[in-house]
């Protein structure tokens, strides 16, 4: 009476499968809440204010290279 024939498969009743899920992963929802909070952290930081750095006056653009070279590398190790 929980596994019902229907089609190609079966329905499954709901606590049913929610304790059978249960018993396969137990800690699951706290696996859970910590990618939750992983994920609100790095909102937060994304909101904050970035102070950008003025760029010297002599060779600016051997400057500016290096500044790019620089956040392709942190882009890169956060990906």
């Amino acid at each position: 009476n929980m596994l019902k024939a229907y089609m190609h498969g079966f329905f499954i009743d709901s606590q049913l499968y929610a304790r059978s899920k249960s018993v396969l992963k137990p800690f699951a929802y706290e696996e859970y809440r910590k990618q939750k909070v992983k994920e609100k952290i790095a909102s937060k930081e994304k909101e904050r204010i970035a102070l950008k750095q003025p760029l010297p006056k002599v060779n600016k653009d051997l400057a500016e290279k290096i500044m790019l070279q620089k956040e392709e590398e942190k882009e890169r190790a956060t990906a």
